[in-house]
């Protein structure tokens, strides 16, 4: 396993391993193996040090601000943003419904469920 932005990366094909960093796709992860000139299916395990110290320092130096607890940070402060405007999409995550315009009369309940509060939790008026 290695750590990179704090995340830890199971050992699998290059590629694959990249995605479990919160804001690498698929798509960006190959692209990232071609700019370093990494096999994409070669597997963490079989890179030596020296390659997966090239691999950290592109990841994080490039991408720093696109991925991991900054793109996390960055959607929850966007969220935040859409709520104190009183944006049509704020009230509805405010009301803890779907979003995207989904309809509601009989789908939704999983977006509801998600948010469900127990008896003994605090509602969020009360925080």
């Amino acid at each position: 396993m290695i750590t990179i932005l704090n995340q830890k990366i199971r050992n699998q094909q290059l590629y694959k391993a990249l995605t479990q960093i919160y804001g690498i796709n698929i798509n960006l992860a190959v692209k990232i193996c071609k700019f370093l000139g990494y096999n994409k299916n070669k597997k963490l395990k079989d890179f030596t040090t020296e390659q997966l110290t090239w691999l950290k320092h592109y990841i994080e130096t490039m991408y720093k601000r696109e991925i991991g607890s900054a793109k996390r940070q960055k959607v929850i402060l966007d969220v935040e943003h859409l709520i104190t405007i009183k944006n049509y999409r704020g009230v509805r995550h405010v009301r803890k419904l779907p979003v995207r315009g989904q309809r509601t009369h009989t789908n939704g309940k999983t977006q509801k469920r998600m948010h469900r509060v127990g008896k003994n939790q605090a509602t969020p008026t009360q925080i």
